[in-house]
């Protein structure tokens, strides 16, 4: 145990394990924005190369599990909001407000304009009318890392009695 010559407040000699239970209990007072702040000081101090080397090995699976999640997180908003611009599409003409040329015109202007392979198609016949929304999922998911697992579409298919008038 080292001593110093310096005296403590209550009068008796400063050893090594009272400056570290001061840095300590400091740090402790400070906050944990300090201790982050003292961490990252370490780790640009550090020259074993260790702690660069495991960062540089793992932020790759970070970062695909994070496309991967905002991929995912796209494709199931863009597919409810197909469905609900389909719900809203056949309810229309189901009542008999838009024709089909109607219909597809009203859900183009409700989707975003997804590429040349979407496709959005209506029907009817005497009783049912249906609405079909398809979409590559290679022009939705914005990193497309779903695009590894499939290559398929998203798609709405609604069909609806059609109302008496």
């Amino acid at each position: 145990m080292k001593v110093s010559y310096h005296k403590s407040d209550n009068g008796q000699p400063v050893t090594d394990d009272l400056k570290r239970h001061a840095i300590v209990h400091r740090t402790a007072e400070c906050g944990f924005i300090a201790a982050i702040g003292k961490s990252i000081r370490c780790f640009a101090r550090d020259e074993n190369a260790a702690i660069s080397v495991a960062f540089v090995l793992w932020v790759p699976v970070f970062v695909s599990i994070l496309a991967l999640t905002v991929d995912a997180t796209v494709l199931f908003i863009s597919q409810a909001n197909m469905w609900s611009v389909a719900r809203d599409t056949t309810r229309f003409m189901a009542a008999g407000l838009y024709s089909n040329a109607d219909a597809e015109e009203y859900a183009a202007a409700q989707l975003p304009i997804w590429g040349e392979q979407s496709t959005i198609v209506a029907s009817r016949n005497a009783n049912f009318v249906t609405i079909n929304l398809s979409v590559p999922i290679g022009e939705v998911a914005p990193f497309n890392i779903s695009g590894i697992f499939t290559d398929g579409f998203l798609v709405a298919e609604l069909t609806q009695r059609v109302e008496p008038y």
